[in-house]
Parts: C-alpha cells; structure tokens; sequence
C-alpha cells in the first residue's frame, strides 16, 4: 500500500542531505506525488542535485495545484534557478500578477518576482520595472531588492531601477530606498 508518510519525507530529506545524482529518480517521482508535504519536500531535495533535470522538473511546479507548492518552486529556482528559469518565472509572474490579490500579491507573485530579481539579467529587470503600478508593490519590492543586491549586475542597471523607484514617488518605494540605504551605509558593498 505504499510508503508511509513519514517514511518518505525522512528519505526525500537523506536524500537532499546527500545530494547524490542516482537519487535524481526517487526524488523525481515524489515532486508528482499526491502529498503535497511530500511535493514540498522533493522541491527541497531536488535543489540540492543542481542538474538541468532537477531544474526543469522544479519550474513544472510552477504550476503545481497547491500554492504553496508553487511558491516553494520560486523560491528555490532564486537559490539555484538558471538562465532557462527565467522564462519559467516570467510565466508565473505574470499569471499570478493579471490576478491582482492585494497589496503584496499572491505567495507565488512575491517569490517569482524575487526569483527573477535574483536570476534575471538586465533585460529581466528592466522588463519588472514595467510592471511598477500594475503590479502588487510589495511582490515588486522583493524583486528589485534581490536586484540591487546582485554584486553581478552592472551599477548603471541598479541606478536605473533606483531612479525608477524614486520616479513613482510612493510611501512604500521611499521606505523601501530608505531601508536599503540605511542598511548598507558605512558598509562597503559593491550593491546599490
């Protein structure tokens, strides 16, 4: 009848810890399973194989039916996504963002949008900085903070999404800048 639940999760985390590539197929399986614990749990382990596979399986969670499963999808493609993440990310942004859900946004639109401030390239921040007043501010705020933080991305992409922040001139963009600039004053740091 199965493993028991509890089973499956203590192996689904051994093998994480492990992280070894002939435990790709175990995790694959429980990513579909009909627990979502379980689903949540092979997410985690699936992150820590770091191969293209793993990767393109945990962007299909993207679109898994329970949200928190699809949030921790996004949160894991901003730990280790890739350049193909993006366009994975981009579906999963904009699907979440034409529903509007407050203020901050759906689990999923915050974590997407992180994700794609941490992994997208200059283009990908330049495309979220379209969504400023369209999209749940707070979901954005993740987005361009992982931005800044990036020591990759080039200083004049930075000062671009700063200017733009600065431009719409809201509570939440001032405090958002303030916060960041309070946080890194007096600290060297090749961010903002």
């Amino acid at each position: 009848a199965g493993v028991e639940p509890h089973v499956a999760a203590a192996g689904l985390d051994t093998l994480g810890v492990l992280a070894r590539p002939e435990s790709a197929d175990a995790i694959l399986r429980y990513l579909d399973h009909r627990r979502v614990s379980l689903r949540r749990r092979a997410l985690i382990a699936a992150a820590r194989l770091h191969t293209p596979a793993m990767l393109r399986a945990i962007e299909a969670r993207l679109s898994d039916s329970d949200p928190e499963v699809r949030a921790e999808a996004a949160r894991t493609l901003a730990d280790v996504g890739d350049a193909a993440s993006v366009r994975a990310l981009w579906a999963a942004f904009e699907r979440d963002a034409s529903n509007g859900l407050g203020s901050e946004g759906s689990i999923l639109l915050q974590e997407s949008a992180r994700a794609l401030g941490a992994r997208g390239g200059e283009q990908d921040v330049d495309r979220l900085l379209t969504f400023l007043r369209r999209a749940p501010f707070g979901a954005l705020a993740r987005a361009f903070e992982a931005s800044l933080r990036r020591a990759e991305l080039p200083n004049p992409v930075k000062l671009h999404v700063v200017q733009a922040l600065a431009g719409i001139a809201t509570p939440q963009a001032r405090e958002l800048l303030t916060r960041l600039v309070d946080e890194h004053r007096g600290r060297p740091t090749p961010a903002i």
